[in-house]
């Protein structure tokens, strides 16, 4: 939205246009970089509209408050430029707050409560003979499980002979 310079250090440099040429700036309308798209049908949703206005009245605002410094024409007074450079920090604090806020708009929180499941039955009698099928499914499942041993195999032939050593080394594995 911003678009600001960087410094050498990758630093963000908020310009203040108006102590360069004030004329050039009044020219200028301070629309987001992004804005020319709206002219694209394609691109073009009320939403993204709406998003345009709201980043450019931002946009303004920060205009308002570099218009209102250059005003003031102490240059040599540090307390002064501090104020003024907090300022400007506390507006770009104030338009992430309410950026944070935007994007969150659409975000919903559910109160995460058990619900009951949802069967698709004719009759109470239906659903107690549905009911107790899936109890009994579950023990008779439960009960193969328990059952389930390894069965040692036999061989064809009988356990320590020759041919069982030579035919059928890993029975016993």
């Amino acid at each position: 939205m911003w678009a600001f310079r960087h410094t050498f250090y990758n630093q963000f440099v908020v310009q203040n246009d108006f102590k360069a040429d004030i004329r050039t700036v009044q020219t200028k309308n301070a629309l987001p970089f992004w804005a020319l798209k709206l002219a694209t049908p394609a691109f073009f949703k009320p939403e993204k509209y709406d998003k345009m206005i709201k980043q450019w009245n931002w946009r303004l605002g920060l205009e308002i408050i570099k218009a209102k410094h250059y005003m003031v024409k102490d240059n040599n007074n540090k307390a002064l430029k501090s104020r003024q450079k907090k300022e400007i920090q506390n507006y770009l604090a104030w338009v992430e707050e309410q950026q944070q806020l935007d994007y969150l708009k659409d975000v919903y929180t559910t109160d995460n409560k058990y619900k009951a499941p949802k069967y698709n039955v004719n009759n109470e009698k239906e659903l107690d003979a549905f009911i107790k099928y899936q109890e009994e499914l579950e023990s008779y499942n439960a009960a193969i499980e328990k059952k389930t041993e390894v069965v040692k195999k036999r061989g064809k032939y009988r356990k320590g002979t020759l041919a069982q050593k030579i035919f059928e080394p890993l029975i016993d594995a």
